[in-house]
């Protein structure tokens, strides 16, 4: 390098988990403050899971299609908000001049964060934590404990505040 030049730094992809909570909401804005780097492509990931659809009774003809017909539109309801949702974070990367790419996986949000972290190559994952008090930690996990001990890259979990 000659003298008076600086060299680029490397390009990072940077996984980040988005939900619309304050959680992934203080992750992100972390990752503005403390971890970015200019040649950095953000890769803003959401799990979307459709609406379940509780086994019930059908006691008329036709039941079954009323629900099925209702479970379709909740499913395309949960997906416009989740795209609305990115469209969002992508319009806050485009303002502070982040190239980024963002992706909607299905399944359980710990499993799609890692599945997604894989498929983008991701350097390194910036998520929030859901701040689960000790004993429902114990007894159901949470995801960010999933994704840190599935993922096979550095994983930084910014608590739900934190700057």
């Amino acid at each position: 390098m000659s003298a008076g030049t600086q060299e680029m730094p490397e390009a990072r992809r940077v996984l980040i988990p988005v939900d619309g909570s304050q959680g992934s909401r203080s992750a992100f804005n972390w990752y503005l403050r403390n971890s970015r780097r200019p040649n950095d492509e953000a890769v803003l990931v959401h799990s979307f899971n459709p609406p379940s659809l509780a086994a019930v009774g059908f006691a008329s003809p036709g039941a079954e299609i009323a629900i099925a017909d209702m479970w379709h539109r909740e499913a395309e309801e949960e997906h416009k908000k989740s795209a609305q949702m990115l469209k969002d974070y992508e319009a806050l990367c485009k303002a502070q001049n982040i190239r980024c790419k963002t992706v909607m996986e299905s399944g359980s949000a710990g499993e799609s964060i890692v599945r997604a972290a894989d498929n983008h190559k991701a350097d390194f994952v910036v998520m929030g934590s859901r701040g689960l008090n000790a004993l429902r930690r114990t007894l159901l996990g949470s995801v960010s404990d999933y994704v840190m001990h599935h993922a096979e890259m550095p994983v930084t979990i910014v608590p739900e505040g934190k700057k």
